[in-house]
């Protein structure tokens, strides 16, 4: 009788062991959910949103105006620089709407949790942009030219003799630049450029956004603010597509806030996971760095379906990109603060 009722005690007692152990389990979660919560929810300064808006957009469009027309008078050195320049107009825009840059995670946690991601930001543009390149070119396959057909066309030069001349084959010539555009290239263009970019779109209006319309809808309108800063330079100058191509220049712009949309879904995953404003920095300038690539195998005349590829940027070469963020849309977990210092 007595070894019944010791029983019966014991297991009274890990019975409310293991319901103090549960509920101390249950709190630590609901903790951490409301410290997310808080800092998903800290208050920004009235008008904040719009005067980022305003100075992103206005300080861009000044510039890329001024872009546009160095190019139509043949100064392509000075264009390229203030396009360069235009690209910290969102980081610009920050301080000057007061939001400010602290909290985007400037000093990277190069740790066994978040280091992986600043890998996984620097190689996977590279490949998305070989994937998408096969994708367009087994739909595609007559816009294939391993002897540079486009480029040979619109630089004027024989570029195959012209690398016979100095002992070197296109192709060698194609692994060169990949080689290049993965290894330097990526970092040269995170630091020259994307920071500048990155830290207005990914540190300050995405995360703006979500709190506003939630995940999805976040995402889906930064995306397309992201694409139409763009505007002028690619409606008016054909950055990105060109202007020769199938309905240009008015498809240029929805075609290309597509893209954005997408790249800017991995972007934000990327930043979210990292904790840092410099693994999405590394994304983007990675990318910007391999896209071009495929062009270097395309066919003359293959710029009549710009829209659709070879870059990354188009409808059909962007179908692994588009198909890995939708798949981060839907199977991630909902949208976290990142772990930034």
């Amino acid at each position: 009788m007595n070894e019944d009722k010791i029983q019966s005690s014991a297991e009274e007692e890990k019975a409310a062991d293991s319901a103090a152990v549960a509920e101390t389990v249950t709190d630590s979660n609901s903790n951490e959910d409301a410290k997310a919560e808080k800092q998903n929810e800290k208050p920004e300064k009235k008008g904040t949103l719009l005067k980022y808006l305003i100075f992103s957009f206005g300080i861009a469009w000044i510039l890329q105006a001024a872009a546009i027309f160095c190019a139509s008078i043949g100064q392509t050195l000075i264009y390229t620089i203030i396009l360069t320049l235009s690209m910290f107009a969102p980081m610009a825009a920050v301080l000057l709407s007061g939001a400010g840059l602290k909290g985007m995670g400037f000093k990277p946690k190069l740790d066994k949790k978040h280091t992986p991601w600043f890998i996984f930001a620097w190689l996977s543009p590279m490949a998305f942009t070989i994937l998408g390149a096969v994708v367009y070119y087994a739909i595609l396959p007559s816009m294939l030219d391993m002897n540079g057909g486009y480029i040979n066309a619109m630089s004027g030069v024989d570029i195959i003799e012209a690398l016979k001349q100095q002992g070197m084959d296109y192709k060698l010539y194609i692994v060169i630049e990949a080689v290049s555009a993965i290894s330097y290239g990526a970092f040269v263009n995170m630091v020259v450029g994307s920071i500048g970019e990155e830290s207005g779109w990914r540190g300050y209006l995405y995360p703006e956004l979500k709190k506003r319309l939630g995940r999805i809808g976040g995402l889906i309108l930064g995306g397309v603010i992201w694409g139409l800063w763009h505007f002028p330079i690619t409606f008016f100058a054909g950055y990105n597509y060109g202007t020769t191509y199938f309905g240009a220049p008015y498809l240029s712009m929805p075609v290309f806030c597509v893209f954005t949309v997408f790249f800017g879904i991995l972007l934000d995953f990327i930043y979210e996971r990292s904790g840092s404003i410099w693994a999405p920095a590394l994304a983007h300038g990675a990318f910007n760095a391999a896209a071009g690539l495929p062009i270097m195998m395309l066919a003359a005349g293959g710029d009549v379906h710009m829209l659709l590829g070879p870059s990354p940027i188009g409808l059909v070469a962007g179908i692994p990109l588009i198909v890995a963020a939708a798949a981060v849309l839907i199977f991630s977990r909902n949208s976290v603060p990142p772990e930034t210092d």
